[in-house]
């Protein structure tokens, strides 16, 4: 066959293919493909027939005045009212210990919470104290001839700054509501005046200085009947030191100083206010500063009674005092 009967013949059979394809009923359906604008199968119009018209699955088939009627403060639509979910989330959601995400406007009360039981933990911890406690002196001083009074009191020039009290207490039980302690206490007065003689009563250009040291061996407890305060009671043997100098002597002098000491015992009692509780934020800086576990304010009683003195002296009686005291491990 010749050339131009093989292309007459390949001629013939493209052009047979193109008319069998132009003439036949094809659609996309055929080739598992769907078209917009296209007649669905019979099995496909069933199962869409079978199907609810305003699902909100099917893409422009829900109705507007469904929607019209959907919580507008729904927390599952966006926009809802905050406030209102949280009222809803605080009334309704179980308390497991975790706060839920958008409810920290309260946290503070969680902070507080959590502070109360830090609070707490760390004072039962402590293991000493040391207070710092003043007295005012009030004590009642008997002497040979009223010397005492005379010369430290009734003067007009005659003054007395009261006692400081530095306080050491070990705690051997401290429990919820009971501690037992035991510890000593050392005290420094101080009393100045002119002197008087005995019996004309004239004052002299002589000034006389007391100083005097409480010395306290304690064993006392203590009843915590709340957070906020305890009472602590307390006692024990006590000794009492006197230094007495005047300005009449050089230094050196015979007379210039004497010095005595009288023995006898004391008890005091104290009202401890929590500054603990009522400053926690302020409490909690100084326990990572400085390992405190509890701070108190003490409001004092103290009566002790002395006496033995080289010169023929006793004292006794009662004084009140304000104080503070820092518990540490």
């Amino acid at each position: 066959m010749s050339l131009i009967g093989k292309m007459i013949n390949w001629n013939m059979y493209l052009g047979f293919s193109l008319l069998w394809a132009f003439s036949s009923n094809l659609f996309a359906e055929d080739f598992s493909q769907s078209v917009l604008g296209q007649k669905l199968d019979k099995d496909m119009e069933k199962i869409y027939k079978d199907i609810e018209k305003d699902s909100t699955f099917l893409p422009g088939s829900a109705k507007d005045p469904e929607f019209k009627k959907t919580d507008k403060k729904s927390p599952f639509l966006s926009g809802y009212d905050d406030q209102q979910m949280e009222k809803k989330l605080d009334k309704h959601a179980p308390d497991v210990g975790v706060t839920p995400m958008g409810t920290f406007s309260n946290a503070t009360n969680y902070l507080e919470h959590d502070m109360k039981i830090l609070l707490h933990d760390i004072e039962m911890r402590g293991k000493k104290s040391i207070s710092l406690n003043y007295y005012k002196d009030t004590f009642d001083y008997v002497s040979k001839g009223d010397v005492f009074n005379k010369v430290y009191r009734d003067d007009p020039k005659s003054y007395n700054v009261g006692t400081l009290q530095l306080a050491y207490n070990y705690f051997y039980i401290k429990k919820e509501y009971l501690d037992w302690f035991i510890g000593t206490n050392l005290g420094f007065g101080y009393n100045q005046g002119p002197g008087v003689f005995i019996y004309s009563r004239e004052v002299s250009d002589t000034t006389f200085r007391l100083a005097t040291f409480p010395t306290d061996f304690s064993v006392g407890f203590g009843l915590r009947p709340g957070k906020w305060l305890k009472l602590n009671l307390e006692g024990g043997p006590s000794a009492m030191g006197l230094m007495q100098s005047r300005t009449d002597r050089n230094s050196g002098e015979r007379g210039k100083r004497r010095r005595q000491i009288g023995f006898g015992y004391y008890g005091q009692g104290a009202l401890k206010i929590s500054l603990s509780n009522i400053f926690p934020k302020y409490y909690h800086s100084l326990y990572y500063g400085m390992n405190l576990t509890k701070v108190w304010l003490n409001v004092l009683a103290r009566y002790h009674y002395y006496s033995n003195f080289q010169d023929d002296i006793q004292i006794s009686g009662v004084s009140l005092g304000i104080g503070f005291s820092f518990e540490s491990f």
